[in-house]
């Protein structure tokens, strides 16, 4: 209990620490406060009201070309069909609409998938269209989400600019944690790790204690200082989100990647998947970050080194075609844990060893690797200081 207190008090003690505990939750509330706003010209029934008024618009203009007395009975045909398949469209949009206002989902959505179909799936279909790979990924997933959507009677959410609480929250995930929230963790273990350096020597070295049971206990203790400041961040996340615009649900759809394009998992499953790779992350990084402080015994250079040897790689993952064969074996991969879950970085890197478990193998592997070369360095402080006495 006594060490406890005194990693607490090594890490509050510099008022500069609180600083990567607060910065995150500042950028939570900015996010919150940005999507919220945001979400007035993306909701679901303002993206359905933009294309009412494209149709509405091009509809005149059909009403406007029947009128011209010049046109050849074969136009004036196809321009009537034209006119009354839009007008029928307009119908069915805007009775989207109206449901969609008084919180009946399913049906609004039900419509909205009808339309889908008959307007752009069937084309792809048949063939009488031709369209960029991406449009035809973003229309199936389109339709997939739709379907659950409507069978569990869910308001749809704007993708990258969630607002509801677990939607928030799992989009806090994927975009906060592989750099930012990362960056600011390394931050506090240099501190913290850095904090019982005296003229490049560890003092905790010369505690009559276990090294080995020493070790394990900090990078323990560390890891559980870790993980609670991102459950706190995460539960700022879901709170903020759910007093702002309510808490969602955890059946939402998530589109996974793959050659169908209508792969889905529920939001509970992609958050719990995460959760599991990130715990592992976070262990990972506390056991890297200690070992480069052992290594460097300079608290500035372990934040420097640690920041580039980890946090480089992680945005740079998936963005060097060379190394897209082995990502599989980085640990950094996986702490894109969102990207991971939903298959994203194997489907864009064609490397389809990129995986949950494949994450779960690496981070454990790379965390054990970790703790075995601090314990043969501490091991090898100790036997070094024990020579010198005896001389």
């Amino acid at each position: 209990m006594s060490y406890v207190k005194y990693v607490f008090k090594l890490s509050f003690k510099n008022k500069l620490n609180f600083i990567p505990i607060l910065l995150p939750i500042i950028i939570i509330l900015f996010f919150a406060i940005m999507n919220s706003n945001a979400s007035e010209n993306t909701s679901y029934i303002n993206s359905i009201n933009q294309e009412v008024q494209i149709m509405s618009n091009l509809y005149s203009d059909y009403q406007n070309l029947l009128e011209n007395e010049t046109l050849s009975e074969e136009d004036f045909e196809g321009i009537s069909i034209a006119a009354d398949n839009l007008r029928d469209n307009l119908n069915l949009s805007n009775q989207s609409i109206e449901y969609a206002k008084n919180g009946n989902w399913t049906e609004s959505l039900t419509l909205q998938l009808q339309l889908l179909q008959d307007n752009v799936l069937s084309n792809i279909e048949n063939g009488s269209s031709v369209y960029d790979e991406s449009y035809v990924r973003s229309m199936y997933n389109r339709k997939a989400t739709y379907e659950i959507l409507a069978e569990n009677n869910i308001e749809p959410e704007f993708s990258g600019i969630e607002i509801k609480g677990f939607t928030f929250t799992f989009r806090m995930m994927d975009i906060l944690f592989p750099a930012i929230l990362t960056t600011c963790l390394i931050a506090l273990l240099s501190n913290i790790f850095g904090g019982n350096l005296v003229d490049r020597m560890d003092i905790e070295d010369m505690f009559p204690v276990n090294q080995v049971k020493w070790q394990i206990s900090k990078i323990l203790l560390c890891f559980f200082i870790c993980f609670i400041l991102c459950m706190i961040w995460y539960g700022v996340s879901l709170l903020v989100s759910t007093l702002l615009n309510g808490p969602g649900s955890l059946n939402y759809p998530i589109n996974i990647f793959s050659d169908s394009y209508i792969d889905t998992l529920p939001l509970s499953l992609v958050i719990s998947k995460t959760i599991i790779l990130q715990i592992l992350s976070i262990l990972f990084l506390v056991s890297t970050v200690y070992l480069i402080s052992i290594l460097v015994k300079n608290q500035l250079s372990t934040l420097f080194i640690s920041t580039v040897l980890l946090v480089g790689p992680i945005l740079l993952t998936g963005n060097i075609a060379p190394l897209s064969h082995i990502l599989h074996l980085l640990p950094t991969t996986y702490f894109n844990a969102t990207r991971v879950i939903t298959n994203q970085l194997a489907f864009e890197n064609n490397n389809v060893n990129i995986s949950f478990y494949t994450g779960i193998y690496v981070l454990l592997l790379s965390s054990i690797i970790m703790l075995l070369a601090i314990l043969i360095l501490k091991k090898y402080h100790e036997t070094n200081q024990l020579f010198h006495k005896a001389n």
